[in-house]
């Protein structure tokens, strides 16, 4: 625990220091806020003039000759009133706004040597020469609050670590992650034309995608829920309107309850925050919602969490369940705790006193060792209204679940580079026959592999045969079947694997079986 809290401190001193070097590289600079993040920190900025990312290298020079400096990290307290005096006296408009926003008589602020100041509650280290090794990563544009209608700003991105080791450790791991990042695979795997907005899946890439689609709403299925349709949002915190507005669009009684419906919706975002994390401005939102009365509360909350997890399993995710409450004591916790503990869910409590009823977050790392949201749900005692049984209006429970299926796909494409599970991959076997004299013997190899289910394919191109293998491989593809003179003679396949993984010779009534478990 001490680690992670003198991570936080380093990097916490990294960030001001950055905001030194801003200011003296580029006088009359603001800033803005500048938290510490998951594995590094940024600072925002309004500099008199947009910078690049050659200006990065600048910044990084000057940062190291204040960490070379030794100058010490010094903590002030004043009054409200001096707070407003030292920031308005360096044009710091962006921070007196925070100012204001804290109820406090008194407010901290640190000092780096004797030139810069800053609004910060710390902690930070005693010298700028404890922090060790820094980079910066990456310059992006934003606005003051996220809000789009406020001053536009230019966001820096850091990190920080005690030493050059662990720094360089942390950037070849990053380049690991740029190289499978899920957009530049996607378009190399054939899955979709790229781009930097709204992307056009190829009927390969919408197999995978429906496919994950078809795996969830199969489980909500199961437990009687029903699509509706429901228009687009601009904004992913409204994605629950369509199934509010269907509940709510005339009064309800405790006899139509409970109602479990779902919809997916093709969210075509505005918010550039939003589309920065989701990586595409189109993000495809599954949303299932029960709404039902106390009495039905345990049963209904079974069949949700039953849908949610059989989902998770089916989508052969290794996964644990945070949830976040705003008392450990809630009634409400200990029996989705309950029935997740009879599901086998490993879990972890998380108190979070604005916490409205109980937010669940189904979470799982990669092969990196990233953390990936799978799924959001949450349950509560909405303001949505029933007649109950008595005549009186009672407040509707609900329990809602939202999955973004490109989050999903993202995450299958990037956990081991681009080879997606064999359930996943839009093509699973490919048939190569060498020449012509063998395209009738790859027609019923491909006929039986069909017929048992497989999504499989005969590459019959004018092409070398290591062309169309080496083709084959570059797209991932889980199984390949190669058919000679020799194969055809012996009613058999050549089977190779992807990665190079040659299995040899298997004959044809026994293919689909040596498919199964090789990949079972």
């Amino acid at each position: 625990m001490e680690e992670n809290i003198d991570i936080d401190r380093l990097r916490h001193s990294a960030a001001h220091v950055l905001a030194m070097a801003a200011q003296r590289l580029f006088p009359d600079t603001k800033i803005g806020v500048g938290p510490v993040t998951d594995d590094g920190y940024y600072y925002d900025f309004e500099f008199p003039h947009q910078i690049t990312v050659e200006d990065l290298r600048l910044l990084e020079a000057e940062m190291n000759d204040i960490i070379l400096a030794d100058l010490p990290f010094t903590q002030i307290v004043v009054s409200k009133e001096e707070g407003f005096d030292i920031l308005l006296k360096r044009g710091q408009i962006f921070k007196a706004e925070l100012l204001r926003e804290i109820p406090a008589a008194e407010v901290s602020f640190y000092r780096t040597g004797e030139e810069f100041i800053d609004l910060c509650r710390g902690p930070h280290l005693d010298s700028t020469s404890q922090i060790g090794a820094i980079k910066l990563l990456s310059l992006t544009d934003t606005f003051w609050q996220g809000d789009s209608s406020r001053p536009a700003m230019q966001r820096v991105m850091g990190t920080a670590f005690p030493d050059k080791e662990s720094l360089n450790e942390y950037l070849t791991k990053k380049d690991q992650i740029a190289s499978r990042d899920f957009r530049q695979l996607a378009k190399h795997l054939q899955l979709n034309l790229g781009g930097e907005s709204n992307v056009t899946y190829t009927p390969g890439g919408t197999m995978a995608f429906q496919q994950i689609r078809e795996v969830i709403t199969r489980s909500y299925k199961e437990q009687e829920f029903q699509e509706v349709l429901a228009p687009p949002v601009i904004n992913l915190g409204q994605m629950q309107s369509g199934v509010n507005s269907y509940y709510s669009h005339k009064n309800r009684s405790y006899k139509e309850l409970p109602i479990s419906i779902y919809t997916f919706n093709r969210n075509e975002l505005a918010d550039a925050h939003q589309i920065a994390e989701h990586d595409y401005r189109s993000i495809s939102t599954l949303v299932c919602k029960t709404f039902f009365s106390i009495n039905e509360k345990y049963n209904q909350l079974q069949h949700t969490i039953h849908a949610a997890v059989n989902a998770l399993e089916s989508l052969r995710l290794d996964y644990t369940a945070n949830l976040h409450v705003g008392d450990l004591e809630d009634e409400y916790l200990a029996q989705i705790s309950e029935l997740l503990q009879r599901k086998g869910v490993p879990q972890k409590h998380i108190v979070d006193p604005e916490t409205n009823g109980v937010y669940i977050e189904f979470c799982g790392k990669d092969s990196l060792d990233r953390n990936w949201v799978f799924a959001r749900c949450h349950f509560q005692e909405s303001e949505f209204k029933y007649v109950s049984r008595l005549g009186d209006m009672e407040n509707v429970f609900t329990f809602s679940s939202e999955w973004i299926v490109e989050n999903l796909l993202a995450f299958f494409i990037e956990d081991q580079e681009g080879l997606l599970p064999i359930w996943l991959a839009p093509t699973q076997v490919r048939i190569i026959p060498i020449s012509e004299e063998h395209y009738d013997f790859a027609e019923k190899a491909e006929k039986s592999l069909v017929e048992a289910g497989f999504r499989c394919e005969v590459d019959a191109r004018s092409e070398t045969m290591q062309a169309r293998i080496r083709h084959a491989e570059l797209l991932r593809i889980p199984v390949i079947a190669i058919i000679g003179e020799k194969e055809q003679s012996s009613n058999a396949v050549s089977l190779r694997l992807r990665q190079e993984k040659e299995v040899g010779m298997v004959a044809l009534d026994s293919l689909v079986e040596t498919i199964v478990e090789l990949y079972s």
